[in-house]
């Protein structure tokens, strides 16, 4: 399965200790009013990413403060934060919508536009996640129509981009790419090369789900460079992932196994347990391949549609991979292993997109087996 690259789970990254500490060193001075309610809004959203326990704590304090001042803004803000460590620091998604449904409500009261169309797509967000798509396009298109009205050409990319993502998630592949064709066009315009890297990645995806494979990996590997060069290890993870499961698809095993276990070691290094759940699918998908492709062997395979110096490789021949075992049961040890593991991360995180396709290999594995 692939994995869509999502702009605001990978800034994840931007923020860090360093920030912390000096939004704590400067706690201390600040006097009751809606400043401190900004500074303890900042810490929430600062620590959403390396513990969001204490993102949420002071998000509640934030909250509790802008209530007494009667700042509804403030409460808006700070649900809207709260919302942010549920959903990216303890990937809790209904405990998320129900604070981002609180900020929304404010917002819209006081008719912050800058408040609703922040709020507004991360509740499309936990809806895709929940696979309820109509539902998170009646979210994207109220916020794009919020983007075009400020004419803030950054936003408008970003939103086009998640409605295309949508799109392809319910297999219309033309208006996925016409809609991610339209933010790569705005983003190359800005010269952004964390958007770009993001919308060619998707952009590979749905050539991937079209059986496009070099088409795909050509934008891959383009959205992989970009990722390296900028230090982006979420999107390192989430593009090389995909790389993999494009090898899985050309039958190129050992390549999509490398690929996936990189991919699955940086996910876990960056806590990132949607990503992680979607390589543990792929390396259980790739380990069955190996049971129901009775024509795979070693050897090279080259094509000239590839990417420039790139080729595939159905196999290594004459050096054995030590990490693919040999034999039917022992393959399908290895792809039920990693499907319940994948599984169980679903199951904790409630993504129903990845848990549904872990359920189906699961079930052609244990058929395989002869435990029907």
């Amino acid at each position: 399965m692939f994995a869509v690259l999502n702009g605001g789970a990978l800034y994840a990254q931007l923020h860090g200790q360093p920030l912390i500490d000096s939004l704590l060193k400067e706690l201390p001075h600040q006097k009751e009013d809606t400043n401190k309610v900004n500074l303890l809004t900042a810490l929430s959203l600062t620590y959403y990413s390396i513990n969001p326990d204490e993102g949420i704590k002071y998000g509640q304090q934030a909250q509790a403060l802008a209530t007494k001042l009667d700042w509804k803004k403030g409460i808006g803000s700070a649900n809207n934060t709260i919302g942010v460590n549920y959903r990216f620091g303890k990937s809790d998604n209904p405990k998320a919508l129900e604070y981002y449904q609180k900020a929304l409500k404010i917002f819209s009261e006081i008719d912050y536009k800058k408040g609703i169309a922040s709020v507004t797509p991360k509740i499309g967000d936990v809806y895709k996640y929940q696979r309820d798509y109509p539902k998170a396009l009646e979210y994207y298109f109220k916020v794009l129509k919020l983007d075009e009205e400020m004419g803030n050409k950054n936003l408008i990319a970003k939103t086009a981009g998640t409605i295309g993502t949508v799109y392809a998630k319910q297999i219309d592949y033309p208006k996925a790419l016409g809609y991610y064709y339209k933010a790569l066009k705005i983003d190359e315009e800005s010269g952004s090369k964390f958007e770009i890297a993001i919308v060619t990645g998707n952009i590979g995806n749905v050539y991937a789900a079209q059986s496009d494979y070099p088409k795909a990996l050509e934008y891959d590997f383009i959205s992989l460079k970009i990722g390296e060069e900028i230090g982006n290890k979420d999107m390192i993870a989430i593009v090389t992932g995909n790389i993999g499961d494009i090898y899985t698809n050309l039958k190129n095993y050992i390549m999509a196994i490398e690929y996936e276990q990189k991919a699955l070691k940086k996910a876990e290094e960056i806590g990132d347990k949607h990503n992680a759940s979607q390589q543990l699918e792929n390396l259980g998908l790739a380990y069955l391949s190996l049971v129901t492709d009775t024509q795979w062997k070693a050897g090279i395979v080259r094509s000239s549609k590839m990417p420039e110096g790139k080729y595939l490789l159905s196999g290594q021949a004459g050096q054995p991979d030590a990490a693919i075992p040999a034999g039917k049961a022992a393959r399908l040890h290895k792809a039920i292993d990693y499907l319940q593991q994948g599984l169980a991360i679903c199951k904790e995180i409630k993504t129903l997109d990845v848990m549904q396709e872990c359920y189906q290999h699961l079930a052609e594995a244990y058929k395989l087996r002869g435990d029907y």
